[in-house]
This record gives C-alpha cells, structure tokens and sequence, in this order.
C-alpha cells in the first residue's frame, strides 16, 4: 500500500519537510492533489 503522501502535492514540494507528514502515514486531512486543490481527507490505497 503507498503512503498519501507520495500521492500529495505537498509531499512533492517539500519532502519529509512537509509540516504533516510523518513515517507510515495511513490517512492525511491535509491531502492536496494540486497547489489550488482544497485539503481533504485521502487515505492509502
């Protein structure tokens, strides 16, 4: 299963810098698909 944050606009901007990621992350309330996206929950697939 991969992480939402390899899935995540934030996550591709800034890395493990992002301020909400974390390590084996199942679910994020902060997903972003595209910098003008809204946050939203996204869980791993």
């Amino acid at each position: 299963m991969a992480s939402p944050c390899e899935r995540c606009f934030n996550f591709k901007a800034f890395g493990n810098k992002c301020w909400f990621y974390w390590e084996n992350k199942k679910t994020c309330s902060q997903f972003k698909k595209t910098l003008e996206d809204e946050p939203h929950v996204e869980s791993d697939a």
